[in-house]
């Protein structure tokens, strides 16, 4: 199913995102702007319109009970190949596709990681299989910026989090769907959703305090509800 196929592919390239961020040495840009772009975009454009040195791209496929997956680390300044590689293996294997393509980017960057910093990007957010799974299909329905397609994420964010109290990204993603109903989409109330936001952002924050999107949802309530700017660019 293509569908299927797109919420995985997405989904992965998010989680990657979220655990390269946590490197101090690596800049990443931001969901909403790294998804501008796909994978046949010219790597030299990409890089000047985002501002940065490389450009990680990939192609997931799902062949039954199989992924393959093909993973380019291209320099910007010239489109040359900085790392490619085909991987290939069992759909439960996923995980360990995420921890080869993060500590092979870092290595391949020429980037040294402090203790603190490798243990982050080996971590996992979850082991749990359906939990994820409901996760990514959240995050298709929530990038649909409709009221209705928002509630349906809702609803999978806390069925990812009944599987796996422990995952925190849905956590973060919910935050970000109770403030944009409210604040982006002009949908219920604005106590509530502030209310419902900043919980489901302090849980996300006792389970991790390294997720640079939570910390991008936090600077969107300050702005938005608080009007603090200033305390908002403090996380951004």
């Amino acid at each position: 199913d293509n569908k299927d196929q797109r919420a995985l592919c997405e989904g992965f390239a998010e989680t990657i995102l979220t655990a390269l961020s946590t490197v101090k040495e690596i800049q990443t840009r931001g969901r909403n702007s790294s998804f501008l772009f796909d994978s046949w975009d010219d790597p030299i454009e990409v890089g000047r319109k985002l501002n940065v040195a490389a450009v990680l791209t990939g192609s997931l496929q799902i062949l039954e009970s199989r992924i393959r997956i093909a993973v380019h680390l291209l320099n910007t300044s010239d489109g040359s190949s900085i790392w490619s590689e085909k991987i290939d293996g069992a759909k439960e294997e996923i995980f360990d596709f995420q921890d080869r393509i993060t500590s092979t980017v870092t290595a391949k960057m020429n980037i040294i990681l402090t203790n603190k910093e490798a243990v982050r990007l080996a971590k996992r957010y979850t082991n749990n299989e359906d939990a994820f799974s409901l996760y990514l299909e959240g995050l298709q329905f929530m990038r649909r910026m409709m009221p209705g397609s928002h509630r349906e994420a809702i609803s999978l964010f806390l069925k990812a989090i009944d599987e796996d109290p422990g995952f925190a990204l849905p956590y973060v993603a919910l935050a970000r769907c109770y403030k944009n109903l409210y604040f982006d989409l002009a949908i219920g109330d604005r106590e509530e959703a502030y209310r419902l936001s900043k919980e489901a952002l302090d849980q996300a924050f006792q389970i991790d305090v390294a997720i640079g999107a939570a910390y991008a949802v936090r600077a969107g309530l300050k702005f938005d509800y608080q009007n603090c700017p200033s305390e908002a660019q403090i996380d951004y």
